[in-house]
């Protein structure tokens, strides 16, 4: 129970888990800022709707309001219309919470660009997990390709566009596990991104997602199992060209292969790739078949 102070602010000096929407957020500790600073001890903030017609509410104000939280475990953002008319401006400084272990980052129907901006001024921030749903490319032009928020985790949900998806796994993200979901984006041409190396500006290349070993794909209706072996195929071969190099191998390593495969729900899987994944694939299970060559 939050005590009122003697500035008329209502103090909550034990709260952890605070949710309310976008407009009463800024009036509550962003215009006021720093004189009404979040809860101390909060760990879990869900802010939801600030349309656009509304008075404008930077990014940069969001995330100097933001930043005041040393104990943030999860943020989730959901339909936030915020300007980023002051791209350029500096972070206002390192998030004390960058690089904790657990810290979650979850958008939904979040415009692209505000995330590419966030993400700067977060000075792109590691986290534990993401999730993107229902979210859009950015229009200007960003580097690196898309800016995403980078995990060890990461979902996509909702996201129809394979524009959308190949911006989102092009990069030289953290990924160690994927998950995409009920998204008509996910098609040939983006199984095929993940088989192509980028060339770098030093004259070298990186791989797309060079840390993936987990693949979770449920309810994605646009894409063949053909596809997914042609992607997990080529994966497997650059990896065994670097005579299966990992991360702690230094300078060898290049990509990681693929080594668990969790389908469901996504249309036929073809017999000739069934024997494949059971050949090449630790673990792999499609519908109610279960196969790979470590499946206990």
């Amino acid at each position: 129970m939050g005590a009122t102070s003697p500035t008329g602010r209502l103090d909550m000096p034990v709260l952890e888990e605070l949710s309310m929407g976008g407009v009463h957020f800024r009036e509550s500790y962003v215009v006021p800022y720093p004189q009404a600073p979040l809860p101390p001890k909060l760990r879990y903030l869900t802010l939801t709707d600030y349309d656009s017609q509304n008075i404008p509410f930077s990014v940069f104000d969001f995330v100097t309001a933001l930043i005041t939280c040393k104990n943030l475990f999860r943020l989730h953002l959901k339909n936030l219309r915020l300007d980023i008319s002051d791209t350029g401006t500096s972070s206002p400084r390192q998030p004390p919470w960058n690089y904790n272990f657990g810290f979650n980052l979850d958008f939904t129907d979040m415009s692209g660009d505000v995330i590419a901006e966030l993400n700067r001024l977060l000075q792109y921030v590691l986290a534990d997990s993401a999730s993107y749903t229902c979210c859009s490319m950015p229009i200007r032009n960003t580097f690196p390709l898309w800016c995403v928020c980078d995990a060890f985790r990461v979902s996509f949900v909702d996201i129809a566009s394979p524009m959308v998806l190949v911006n989102l796994l092009a990069g030289e993200a953290s990924y160690r596990e994927v998950l995409i979901s009920r998204s008509d984006g996910l098609q040939s041409e983006v199984l095929h991104a993940l088989t192509t190396p980028m060339a770098t500006e030093h004259g070298g290349v990186d791989w797309p997602c060079p840390h993936l070993r987990e693949l979770h794909i449920n309810s994605c209706k646009q894409f063949s199992s053909k596809d997914l072996r042609d992607m997990l195929e080529a994966r497997l071969k650059a990896h065994e060209e670097t005579e299966f190099a990992m991360e702690d191998d230094g300078a060898d390593f290049v990509l990681r292969s693929v080594t668990e495969l969790y389908v469901h729900d996504c249309g036929e899987l073809a017999p000739d790739d069934k024997e494949w994944f059971d050949k090449n694939v630790e673990r792999v299970q499609w519908d109610d078949w279960r196969g790979g060559t470590e499946w206990p």
